[in-house]
């Protein structure tokens, strides 16, 4: 009986190849008997059911194989975004191996990363080791700076892209939420004074940013945050974005307090092949070592060298560390990873967002929320978190689309972008964590009036138990950390000194309580979300809006009562006391208290006759490098030269605070 089955199913077997090939079916149907038997006719029927069957099973079993297959090279995209490049371990620094860069995958929540338990206030994973027998000498610091971000582009301050940074939410949401915060209105003024702890006109970087070619920088007389923390134990490390001088070996990192260094020195750059007007600009220390990090992704490279400098890091020794992250994004270009705007990732940080340029800024801040998520993640299990204390804030805020630089960032509510004194150039999120925090302090939002000076004493003085000699005075931040602890309520600064350019006409602003004083100051208007255009409010736009002299306009504003800057007091009588406050406060740190600029013309030639060579990572030569010994002594353009006319004569208030 089997043999005879055997044999009827080689049979049938014959009949489906002969009916699936379709030569011998043409041939057949050619010789076909123009009058079939009935028995013919049901032997054709039987067939071709057969062959129709045989066909739907292929089809399944294609379907079924496009399907896997589709899924497997998904996984595999996946994977590939996470992986660092296969690195050789080169004479001067060992790659530590790591191989997740947290950046793209199936998705993130803030609710997801609150459940799996925050940096340093939880049990190691099961399998993990969580080095929990050691304190350091003093709490580490560490500092995420993000790039031309605006108030609108975190997650729990956005407005229409809320699920862009769940990791930073569920961190802000354990920390303390500094709603006050203000910096600097662009790039170099910005970092100089987080950096130093002075306002950019103490320390001559009132005017312009820096660029790879330009021959000035952030005056080397000043201590910055690394040196005062190397003075207390600390190890000082930095990886990425400086942008406070190059064109001389003096105001380089390492020169300026820091241990180690990684990273570029200039503005901006591409950011997958690394450079700028045609010059490679990434750096290790003084060298250039260039790791075979070609066509990498920057905040991938950024985060790749900050896990390096916790894995170097030795526990046993219990020095305390201090480590900046210095995140070049999501500043112009926001291009993105080839395949992540097919992760879930993606889909979630841009849901809501209304333009192309919008949702590519979106998902650059999501790799950012993922590359500090593992880099809490390795201070976690190195047993460093939960001694200590995490900031991050960005630089200044958002670029409009009709700037040089668009990124699609966005201000809103607020008023004007990068470059002005409006509150969209100056007021940025920023939060601190710590499990060092009082319980009762977890979890709160400080309304006190923070400057991105106050983070120098702030972190030197209040975290560090170090000293300060220019804690609060005129141009210098204030030790914040009472008020970020809950000790007190008051914050311990009244007023805030922005930038004042007397080389760009004066422009400049100052905040004393809840009231703001502009000068100088182009009018802009607000920016929309959805696509970045410009558009006026019912009342404060531009027209009729004070003079259309860029030179010559100022505004008075009540912040607590008109924080979008519509209405302009500058003017009525109704608060000329006010006004004659304000103006007189502006022209003290005019007159008193700015010093000379460091600024002087750009030097192409020079840097481009000083490029250096790479025998690493694929890339043999055109690397940014300094081009003078010594930096420049001479003042090229003395504020003492310049005048206010606002300011007719030098006001009395050395003593105000």
């Amino acid at each position: 009986r089997g043999e005879t089955a055997a044999a009827a199913t080689t049979a049938t077997m014959a009949e489906e190849q002969t009916a699936e090939s379709p030569l011998i079916a043409t041939r057949k149907e050619a010789n076909a008997s123009p009058t079939p038997t009935t028995a013919e006719i049901q032997r054709l029927i039987n067939r071709r059911a057969r062959f129709t069957v045989a066909i739907c099973a292929c089809g399944m079993a294609m379907l079924a194989f496009v399907f896997v297959m589709r899924d497997r090279v998904a996984q595999k995209t996946l994977s590939d975004l996470r992986q660092v490049p296969v690195i050789e371990p080169t004479k001067s620094k060992s790659h530590p191996g790591h191989t997740d860069y947290s950046a793209a995958g199936a998705g993130h929540t803030a609710e997801m990363y609150a459940a799996q338990g925050l940096p340093g206030m939880g049990e190691a994973a099961e399998g993990e080791i969580l080095m929990a027998d050691w304190t350091p000498a003093s709490p580490h610091i560490v500092l995420f700076l993000i790039d031309d971000a605006g108030i609108n582009d975190i997650g729990y301050t956005s407005t229409d892209i809320p699920d862009i940074t769940p990791y930073l939410d569920s961190l802000a949401a354990s920390g303390v939420k500094l709603t006050r915060y203000y910096t600097e209105h662009s790039c170099t003024p910005a970092r100089a004074a987080l950096l130093s702890g002075a306002s950019p006109n103490v320390i001559g970087a009132q005017h312009e940013v820096i660029d790879i070619s330009d021959e000035w920088g952030l005056d080397v007389n000043h201590k910055l945050i690394p040196g005062h923390l190397a003075e207390l134990g600390y190890n000082t490390h930095l990886v990425g974005k400086w942008d406070i001088g190059h064109y001389a070996p003096q105001y380089w990192p390492t020169q300026r307090g820091f241990h180690t260094y990684f990273g570029m020195l200039g503005c901006c750059f591409d950011k997958f092949k690394h450079k700028q007007h045609g010059v490679y600009d990434v750096h290790s220390d003084m060298d250039v070592q260039y790791m075979d990090y070609k066509e990498v992704f920057g905040t991938y490279m950024w985060q790749t060298e900050a896990l390096r400098v916790i894995d170097e890091y030795d526990e046993t020794s219990k020095v305390p560390v201090f480590l900046m992250v210095s995140f070049d994004a999501p500043h112009a270009q926001t291009t993105i990873p080839y395949g992540y705007n097919e992760t879930v990732d993606y889909i979630q940080a841009t849901k809501g967002a209304g333009c192309e340029n919008r949702r590519n800024f979106a998902a650059n801040m999501r790799i950012v929320d993922n590359a500090v998520a593992g880099i809490m993640s390795a201070l976690d299990k190195k047993g460093m978190a939960k001694d200590m204390v995490m900031v991050l804030t960005s630089d200044n805020g958002a670029p409009s689309t009709t700037s040089d630089d668009p990124n699609g960032g966005s201000n809103f509510p607020y008023r004007g972008m990068k470059g002005t004194s409006y509150e969209g150039g100056v007021r940025v999120p920023a939060f601190i964590y710590s499990p060092l925090l009082p319980t009762a302090a977890m979890g709160t939002s400080v309304d006190a009036l923070f400057h991105v000076t106050d983070l120098l004493p702030t972190f030197v003085q209040g975290v560090a138990g170090g000293k300060v000699a220019s804690n609060g005075q005129p141009g210098y931040g204030h030790n914040q950390w009472d008020v970020i602890t809950g000790v007190t309520t008051t914050g311990s600064r009244d007023e805030i000194s922005f930038l004042i350019d007397y080389l760009g006409g004066n422009m400049g602003a100052i905040i004393v309580g809840d009231w703001k004083f502009l000068h100088a100051q182009t009018c802009y208007e607000w920016f929309s979300p959805v696509d970045g255009g410009a558009y006026a409010l019912a009342e404060g736009n531009c027209e009729g809006d004070g003079s259309s002299d860029a030179f010559t306009r100022q505004a008075l504003y009540n912040l607590r009562e008109d924080p979008y800057e519509q209405h302009n007091l500058y003017g009525n009588d109704k608060y000329t006391d006010k006004m004659n406050e304000l103006t007189d406060r502006f022209c003290y740190y005019r007159s008193v208290v700015s010093n000379s600029s460091q600024y002087r013309p750009d030097n192409y030639t020079a840097m481009e006759t000083a490029l250096v060579d790479s025998k690493t990572g694929g890339v043999e030569s055109g690397f940014l490098t300094f081009w003078r010994d010594e930096p420049h002594t001479e003042i090229m353009y003395p504020i003492e030269d310049t005048s206010c006319g606002t300011c007719t004569s030098v006001p009395d208030g050395a003593e105000f605070a």
